[in-house]
């Protein structure tokens, strides 16, 4: 194909079936298309790269848009009216968008999101800043033979993990606080719990196996576990109970806080009007111990005149042994003197 200068005039109605650049030769040719500045505003390059067929192909009707080529990957990129990077579709592991509409999809079986006002989604990552995700979809059924359970982590600007929703165990790992709506100025009917304490003395803390042949879409795992049976708490305190779609009972963790501090309060009421009757009645033993405790000393004192009596006594019994001692001698004498008297007289 000669080399030649192709000029159409803006009256001309022109079709051009079928135009190729380049030669036959091998060598390579550029599509430039100009504004009225004679600024290059579209530039398609056959640029040769080994195992490239082609940096752009258009094919069909349906507007089939192929990019990249063996062993290159391709990169389409929207641009908004700013001139920013608003989506960026790259041929690899990376699928990134940034829009400020709703209702942005990524399908394909693996995420299906509606987003508001998000600034970027990438499969992988799935971070959305500034955005909101009605549903989000992770792991489970994806078409392969073996699913696999998803996990959702969140990341500080250190990247580390700060929550990690576990697909496999269910469980949530996280690092600071959980915070639930409680301002007073959105509830009304504001009553106190009375009777905590009676509640949580009927609450029944148990070690438990998951049944996980009773349905399979629990995904339950195998372990030992301590906690409630829903039904036991539903009879005595129902507020700590929801139900799924499927009818599946389950308790309401934040439910048993309020109860439990009531109950705390309502046991150390107990144990102070315990220790106020404990320390009037160690008052009134304090009292029968003084009381004993003098009636102690006065029986000593009545134990030391009876001692005192006792000795007296016996001394004044020896006194009386003594005078029967003389009285008796006295009376020997008398008995002597008389007989000698009556001889004298004979």
């Amino acid at each position: 194909m000669p080399d030649a200068d192709i000029i159409l005039e803006k009256d001309w109605t022109n079709v051009i079936r079928d135009l190729r650049l380049g030669t036959e030769d091998g060598a390579l040719a550029d599509l430039r298309m100009y504004n009225q500045d004679g600024d290059d505003v579209i530039h398609l390059s056959a640029v040769q790269r080994p195992g490239f067929d082609a940096s752009i192909t258009a094919v069909g009707e349906a507007g089939l848009l192929t990019l990249g080529g063996a062993g290159t990957a391709g990169v389409l990129r929207f641009l908004d009216p700013d001139g920013d990077e608003a989506i960026e579709i790259h041929a690899g592991p990376k699928i990134s968008l940034s829009s400020d509409q709703g209702n942005t999809t990524l399908s394909g079986k693996l995420v299906s999101t509606n987003l508001i006002t998000a600034d970027r989604v990438s499969s992988g990552e799935m971070a959305a800043t500034r955005g909101r995700i009605r549903d989000l979809d992770v792991g489970g059924e994806d078409g392969s033979e073996d699913p696999q359970p998803g996990t959702v982590t969140v990341h500080d600007d250190q990247n580390e993990v700060t929550v990690e929703v576990d697909g496999q165990t269910g469980s949530i790992r996280h690092q600071g606080n959980i915070s639930a709506l409680s301002d007073a100025r959105v509830k009304h009917g504001v009553e106190p719990l009375d009777g905590a304490l009676e509640t949580v003395t009927q609450l029944r803390g148990v070690r438990y196996e998951w049944d996980d042949d009773i349905d399979a879409d629990l995904s339950l795992d195998d372990d030992s576990h301590v906690g409630f049976l829903a039904q036991d708490v539903e009879r005595v305190f129902p507020e700590a109970v929801d139900e799924d779609g499927k009818g599946w009972m389950g308790t309401v963790d934040d439910a048993f806080t309020p109860i439990l501090v009531e109950a705390i309060k309502e046991q150390q009421a107990m144990l102070a009007e315990q220790s106020e009757t404990i320390a009037a009645q160690a008052e009134t033993i304090e009292s029968h111990e003084e009381t004993i405790e003098s009636h102690a000393e006065t029986v000593d004192a009545q134990a030391e005149r009876v001692e005192a009596q006792r000795e007296t006594l016996a001394a004044q019994s020896r006194t009386l042994d003594a005078q029967a001692d003389r009285i008796e001698t006295l009376e020997s004498r008398l008995e002597a003197l008389e007989r000698a008297v009556e001889t004298d007289a004979s």
